[in-house]
């Protein structure tokens, strides 16, 4: 006869090599939290105490577990007395949850004292004008120049960067000495091109960088009237297919198109049925308004790859679309136009297809992050849910 502990022991020789379990208990004995949340260290855990003797006890596993969570959490912790290791986890669930709202907390505070800052700066710079660099003028505005002398000719009338000499000394330094003292209009701000920066100027930026700098838009970034073609272009329709068609494509941005409902009503109207199509004026402004607001929408925010994106996608046999969201919030938008023989596809390959079009255009922001993909079609489901 053979014991219960006899039998224990064999079996675990024959089935789990010695090897592999000192690999274990020597990962068991070093494991700490690290980037891991708490669940995860919490599963970690318990995966791998099995192979290691030493916490056969309650007290200890509750002081291997406390020894390996972040330095934050055990100096709150490790003062209070818990009757088993799960209600040590479900504290330190907690301490999580209150160390990360105070972490972004902080962060708010320091974002929004950076932008008074910058307010009050740019305020200062407006109505102050900072001092010349190495010269022994007042703010502009303030003086007239008939009291300032130039220390590099000490003639009265002029700052030491307008000097008329140094002028002509830079002017010898280069093969167009016309351009040196002209000021190149390229619709952008720039500071002109003379070895002293201004006081208050965060980037001293010439001529030929000017040309490449994008221009800032106020109230958002522009849409791009290459992507957005297909829609402005698109005719009045004068049949209920071709209604039904674009009030599909318009009716995936919905989400962000505010009174949506209200505006398409006239349109949504030809669609009832035994009703005569009359496209009237009611519905020429709701349809040049949807594709207004379909067109000029800015984009809201900017991304941040270290945060999760959603990707929603549609198709109609009109066109594919998708939108990059984060956190409830629009990046991007993207659609196209089907291509003449994309037009004889069935409905689970166009959808398949608007899922395609983003990855492969946003590849760059998805790629290496987390994602969640949005689709109305559940066949798909299947390739989604499988792991690589």
């Amino acid at each position: 006869m053979m014991t219960w502990a006899d039998f224990k022991l064999k079996f675990s020789k024959y089935h789990v090599p010695p090897g592999l379990i000192k690999k274990m208990r020597d990962e068991f004995r070093e494991l700490k939290q690290g980037r891991m949340s708490v669940v995860e260290y919490r599963d970690r855990f318990l995966t791998l105490s099995r192979y290691a003797p030493e916490t056969d006890t309650n007290e200890k596993r509750k002081e291997r577990f406390l020894n390996g969570l972040h330095d934050e959490m055990q100096t709150v912790l490790v003062n209070i007395p818990f009757a088993d290791l799960e209600a040590l986890v479900d504290s330190s669930i907690q301490m999580e949850g209150k160390l990360h709202q105070a972490n972004e907390n902080r962060k708010r505070r320091m974002m929004n004292q950076t932008t008074s800052t910058a307010l009050r700066r740019e305020n200062n710079n407006n109505t102050n004008t900072a001092p010349r660099t190495g010269s022994n003028a007042i703010p502009v505005g303030t003086k007239d120049k008939s009291t300032i002398t130039c220390y590099e000719c000490g003639v009265v009338g002029h700052f030491s960067n307008e000097c008329p000499k140094r002028l002509a000394k830079l002017a010898g330094n280069t093969a167009a000495p016309a351009q040196q003292q002209r000021r190149v209009s390229t619709g952008k701000k720039f500071a002109p091109n003379n070895p002293h920066n201004r006081g208050g100027r965060l980037y001293h930026m010439n001529a030929e960088e000017a040309q490449e700098a994008p221009d800032v838009v106020l109230g958002g970034i522009a849409v791009d009237p290459a992507k957005i073609k297909t829609v402005t272009e698109w005719k009045a329709p004068t049949t209920q297919t071709e209604v039904r068609a674009f009030l599909g494509l318009a009716g995936y941005y919905r989400r962000f198109v505010e009174g949506f409902s209200s505006i398409a009503r006239p349109m949504t109207q030809l669609l009832k049925k035994d009703k005569k199509f009359e496209w009237t004026a009611k519905c020429e402004e709701s349809f040049q308004q949807l594709k207004s607001r379909l067109t000029t929408a800015p984009i809201l925010i900017m991304p941040d790859i270290t945060k999760p994106f959603d990707v929603y996608c549609d198709a109609s046999k009109i066109g594919l679309g998708c939108v990059l969201m984060q956190e409830g919030k629009v990046i991007s938008y993207l659609s196209r136009q089907l291509k003449q023989h994309e037009q004889n596809y069935p409905t689970h390959d166009l959808e398949l297809a608007a899922v395609v079009l983003a990855l492969k255009v946003w590849r760059h922001y998805l790629m290496g992050n987390r994602c969640e993909i949005y689709s109305d079609h559940k066949s798909l489901k299947y390739i989604f849910t499988q792991k690589s």
